[in-house]
């Protein structure tokens, strides 16, 4: 694991750029470009302006079963975000309906990407809606050396590998997303999906209680801090299109703290009223999470200050 991302950062250590492209608020352009893979498949990019000369984050973000990649990188957010904040974001077309079978696909894309682009291999982040959460979860079971923290949107698969390196994650669900009820009437995951949270803590070392969902309405598992925001989004179709404003929408954010760091290790958010949806805020609550990380070359996790 050590070897691949001393690998990562040797290849980052040769690669400069310059870019222009499509405008966004406040002036800011973004370059959007595409490569093959060997097996033909593409992998599109979004290269912020005016790079700093030292290597910058980079996004991994997988789309959906049957989705565009293209597409749910704007209706998630990545493509203004990264403008703002001054990352590459890259979108690989994969075999979108399974998850562990494509890691070694995945390791090579962002091999290609640190060989392209300015990259701090330390600093790179999975991310996904529906099947492309499922995908960034086995990323942090079965590579974790590769990225610093990934958020899962929609869909969860279990962890093989419980003892393998850290990884901070993130969940956002919606209440009307897969949602059953038990006999009390309490909000409840769907089994796998309570498993496979489940296995997300216990990959990072992180004990919870038996899930009580009457205490815990769709969790289960007690926060160490819980808070509530209502942004302004967009809610998208998988494949883009105008979107639909939204505003009064509480997303509720639970918080889950490992000792040895200040911000919170682990991240579930709840959106009233969502079902299996596209929200492109999910860039903004993904990006203020996982950014504060990032792997070392011993593979363990830095927060930033």
């Amino acid at each position: 694991m050590r070897n691949s991302l001393k690998r990562l950062c040797a290849i980052a250590a040769a690669v400069m750029l310059t870019a222009a492209g499509t405008a966004f608020a406040e002036g800011r352009t973004v370059r959007r470009e595409s490569w093959r893979m060997e097996n033909r498949n593409q992998v599109f990019a979004w290269i912020p302006e005016e790079l700093p000369a030292e290597p910058v984050p980079m996004v991994l973000a997988m789309n959906c079963t049957n989705g565009n990649p293209e597409a749910e990188v704007k209706t998630n957010g990545w493509d203004r975000l990264c403008a703002e904040e001054g990352f590459i974001v890259i979108a690989p077309e994969y075999r979108d309906s399974v998850s562990y079978e494509e890691v070694d696909f995945i390791r090579t894309v962002i091999e290609q990407a640190v060989s392209r682009y300015p990259v701090d291999p330390g600093r790179i982040y999975a991310t996904g809606f529906s099947n492309g959460g499922a995908v960034a979860i086995a990323l942090a079971s079965e590579a974790p050396e590769l990225i610093a923290g990934i958020s899962a949107a929609g869909w969860l698969v279990e962890v093989k590998n419980t003892e393998g390196l850290l990884t901070p994650f993130q969940v956002l669900k919606g209440t009307d997303e897969f949602t059953v009820r038990n006999k009390q009437g309490d909000m409840e995951l769907l089994e796998d999906e309570n498993k496979a949270l489940r296995t997300l803590f216990e990959m990072n070392r992180m004990p919870v209680d038996e899930a009580d969902y009457h205490e815990v309405p769709y969790w289960g598992f007690r926060p160490d801090r819980q808070r509530s925001i209502w942004p302004e989004y967009k809610d998208y179709h998988y494949y883009g299109g105008n979107g639909v404003a939204q505003s009064n929408v509480e997303w509720q954010i639970s918080d889950y703290w490992r000792e040895e760091y200040e911000a919170p290790f682990a991240q579930l958010v709840l959106i009233e009223g969502a079902d299996h949806t596209s929200h492109d805020y999910h860039a903004r609550i993904a990006w203020d999470f996982f950014s504060r990380f990032s792997r070392n070359t011993d593979g363990t996790i830095s927060e930033r200050k």
